[in-house]
């Protein structure tokens, strides 16, 4: 049980800042760096098929600051769910982490009987390898580790050099106003024998990126690059120049070839 101390809604859309606030802070306690923008926390607020009202938990401290933060994504074919826990590092230790890690245990059991029939369905929580104390909880829980990322990072000093291409290969900027569906075709294709690979209904995957291209204000269509083939795209770099770790850092977000 939480304490009385806290109380405990669905996050709103007035609660972006202080949600914004709260992960870069705990980020920050973790790693040393803040993690996201407020566009980018807004953009996944408002993706097609979200609800605020269902999809995520906020506790507030009696003085009214958002200290926690919990966050459930579930889509078509409810088959990978996916949560996140959120809680400020002045606040650590007083079961708020535990309160939100079993809600979202509790929403994602919701989507169970949506799933077909006979498939195996799954919760994946991603903390950093710094937070011991969720890494302790989750395998206390029963959650088995199956993955590690690794953030890269490079000190551009300099231009990198050329690159050297197959013959019949060219790299140019993405074309935003003809080349949605193919892009989106090129991507699920590359990645559709990668690790955790969920095959969607295209529509809704293609809603998703028209929204992240059409309302995230960084989005940048010089940035997205193709490697194309004649008419066809054959693989592509998906780069942003604005992330939460400040200016002066640039992102390759998706790195892919057919």
């Amino acid at each position: 049980m939480l304490s009385r101390q806290f109380t405990v809604r669905p996050a709103a859309m007035s609660d972006l800042a202080a949600v914004v606030d709260l992960v870069n802070a705990r980020s920050v306690g973790l790693v040393g760096e803040p993690r996201i923008e407020e566009t980018e926390m807004r953009g996944e607020w408002e993706m097609p098929g979200f609800e605020l009202g269902t999809a995520t938990q906020a506790v507030l401290a009696s003085d009214g600051k958002l200290v926690g933060y919990a966050v459930l994504g579930d889509s078509a074919p409810h088959v990978r769910l996916r949560a996140g826990v959120h809680v400020h590092p002045e606040y650590w230790g007083q079961g708020i982490g535990t309160f939100l890690g079993r809600w979202a245990e509790k929403r994602a059991r919701q989507a169970v009987p949506l799933a077909p029939e006979g498939v195996r369905v799954v919760l994946h929580q991603t903390v950093p390898n710094s937070d011991a104390a969720a890494c302790s909880l989750l395998q206390a829980w029963d959650y088995q580790l199956v993955r590690r990322f690794f953030l890269m990072a490079i000190d551009m000093d300099e231009p990198p050099p050329e690159p050297s291409l197959p013959e019949g290969i060219t790299i140019r900027p993405f074309v935003r106003a003809t080349e949605a569906e193919a892009l989106v075709y090129a991507t699920l294709d590359a990645f559709k024998d990668h690790w955790g690979y969920v095959e969607m209904p295209f529509e809704e995957v293609l809603d998703e990126w028209v929204h992240w291209m059409d309302d995230d204000p960084s989005f940048d269509e010089s940035l997205w690059l193709v490697a194309v083939a004649g008419d066809e795209i054959v693989g592509c770099s998906i780069c942003y120049d604005v992330t939460g770790e400040g200016p002066h850092v640039g992102k390759v977000e998706t790195l892919g070839v057919r």
